[in-house]
C-alpha cells in the first residue's frame, strides 16, 4: 500500500500547484498567496519540488519580474501536471504585474477601511 498512498501524495502536490497556477493566471494574487499558506501546511508539499518552484513564482510576482515568471513558467516542475495547466503556466503573466499587485494592496486596504460598514 505504501506505493498508493505515494501516488496519492503526488497527485495531491501536483493539484496545489496547479490552483496557484491558475489563480494566477485568473490575475487573483491574494487568493493564490491564500492557496499557498494552505498547501504550505501540508509536510509532503513543503519538501516538494512543485513547492520551491511556487515559492519561487509568487516571489517573482512580487517583484514585478516578468521575465523570471515565464522562465518558471517553462520549467520543469509543470511537466507531470494536467496539459491544460501546462499551457496556463507557459502563458503566465497574463497581464501587468505591477497592476495585480496594486490591486491586491487596494483589496486589503478596502476591506481595512471601509467607512460605510457599520458592523
Amino acid at each position: 500500500m505504501p506505493s498508493t498512498a505515494n501516488a496519492r501524495s503526488i497527485l495531491c502536490i501536483q493539484a496545489y500547484l496547479s490552483a496557484i497556477v491558475i489563480y494566477l493566471y485568473a490575475h487573483d494574487f491574494q487568493q493564490a498567496q491564500k492557496c499557498y499558506n494552505d498547501c504550505s501546511e501540508v509536510q509532503a508539499f513543503l519538501n516538494s519540488d512543485q513547492n520551491r518552484c511556487a515559492t519561487k513564482l509568487l516571489s517573482a510576482y512580487e517583484e514585478g519580474d516578468t521575465e523570471e515568471v515565464k522562465r518558471i513558467g517553462q520549467s520543469s516542475a509543470f511537466n507531470h501536471l494536467d496539459h491544460v495547466v501546462i499551457r496556463l503556466a507557459r502563458k503566465l503573466p497574463t497581464g501587468d504585474l505591477q497592476a495585480i499587485n496594486k490591486d491586491a494592496a487596494a483589496d486589503d486596504g478596502e476591506e481595512a477601511l471601509d467607512e460605510d460598514d457599520l458592523t
